[in-house]
């Protein structure tokens, strides 16, 4: 059953919605993708410890891998995707957050 969080809110100011389980989540993800068409993923807040949802394609986050926000994706076909969208093949490779919350992208080849 979805519910608004207290603690955790959007860039909008509104509270996210609030999943306990992880399942729950991924139920509301496919439910978001078959009604309205909205990619979505789960994952489990730092701050609350319980799930939100957030867009498919890189969201900026602060995973706490740097100093930095870092766009964010769920797989490395997502990742593949929008360096293709960007136009960027050849200058952008995907690898993986280094505290295991998805991929991000990178200008270094090495």
């Amino acid at each position: 059953m979805t519910r608004k969080s207290t603690t955790c809110f959007g860039k909008d100011g509104k509270y996210k919605s609030v999943y306990s389980t992880e399942a729950e989540a991924i139920e509301s993800a496919c439910y978001q993708k078959k009604e309205r068409g909205i990619d979505l993923f789960p994952y489990q807040c730092d701050r609350c410890g319980e799930w939100h949802l957030t867009p498919l394609e890189g969201k900026s986050s602060d995973c706490g891998c740097s100093n930095s926000y870092k766009n964010l994706y769920p797989t490395q076909e997502a990742a593949l995707r929008d360096i293709e969208r960007l136009g960027a093949e050849g200058r952008l490779r995907p690898y993986p957050c280094d505290r295991g919350k998805g991929w991000h992208l990178t200008s270094k080849m090495t």
